[in-house]
């Protein structure tokens, strides 16, 4: 599209919607359901939240220079697989829609780096996302999902993952192949236990599993040396290894509603730390 034609495809949406859609500042684009922002008369960022649509207007595919696109809290039910066409794209969020499935085509968008799917009926997601090698924020909470694919490790510069609220009873393989993460929420799910390979995670910092039924912790927990944040409550969780201690960046530990007692805590654990322990 050109910077002409990028005019008349936000008319178009407007007419559509049977509003106008107002340019913002960039700052304000997250503030505003609808809104778009522009360098010049290029369309770089476009937000249609909770616009009602059950479909996509055709002519969004064709603001090629789009950068950050919002879908979120609408009524669609598919995505269409031209999205593979906004090739600039570096922020897409299609959180809160009745949307089941995803296109492949999804991992065309070379630019990634932010992408929020949280809020949806996902039972799956395509194995062509592990394209997505600039992708550092993944969002995936409060789905259907079970399972991910392998690809999901080759995100090698993730740092950000969130899968709480699906219903995973065990932490997928690739998710231990990925070494740049720093957060990683699962809470809310139902797992039962956490794998040796979680060990592998050398970056984490945070680690989110409350709402769970996990019964213990493996031995590899203590290889997580940066780790300063650790979230278990609502476990049945009776003790803790003694790897735990070698945690000496840890500064909150948050054993809440499990089976462990405080009195059972090593009180090695302050050890060269101040670390907050609730039990």
């Amino acid at each position: 599209m050109t910077a002409e034609t990028d005019a008349k495809g936000i008319q178009t949406i407007g007419k559509l919607l049977g509003k106008p859609i107002p340019r913002v500042p960039l700052p304000e684009l997250h503030a505003s359901q609808l809104a778009y922002c522009a360098d010049g008369d290029r369309v770089q960022a476009l937000s249609l939240r909770g616009c009602g649509l059950r479909k996509v207007p055709e002519v969004v595919w064709e603001l090629t220079s789009l950068q950050i696109l919002s879908l979120g809290e609408n009524e669609l039910e598919t995505l269409s697989a031209r999205i593979g066409e906004l090739s600039q794209l570096k922020q897409f969020f299609l959180f809160s829609n009745p949307i089941a499935t995803l296109p492949d085509e999804l991992g065309n968008l070379s630019q990634l780096e932010i992408l929020d799917l949280g809020h949806n009926r996902l039972s799956s997601v395509p194995d062509s996302i592990g394209k997505l090698s600039k992708l550092q924020f993944l969002y995936l909470s409060d789905n259907q999902l079970s399972a991910l694919p392998d690809s999901i490790g080759d995100l090698g510069n993730l740092v950000y993952l969130s899968m709480t609220d699906n219903r995973f009873t065990e932490l997928p393989h690739c998710v231990a192949k990925l070494k740049a993460l720093k957060e990683l929420r699962i809470y809310n799910n139902q797992l039962t236990k956490l794998p040796e390979t979680i060990g592998q995670l050398g970056e984490l910092c945070e680690l989110h599993a409350r709402g769970n039924m996990l019964t213990e912790l493996p031995e590899s927990i203590g290889n997580l040396i940066n780790l300063y944040y650790l979230d278990l409550r609502a476990n049945e969780i009776r003790d803790l290894p003694a790897s735990i201690a070698k945690l000496t960046r840890l500064r909150k530990l948050d054993l809440r509603w499990n089976k462990i007692r405080s009195n059972d805590i090593d009180l090695s654990l302050t050890l060269k730390a101040n670390i907050l322990i609730y039990t």
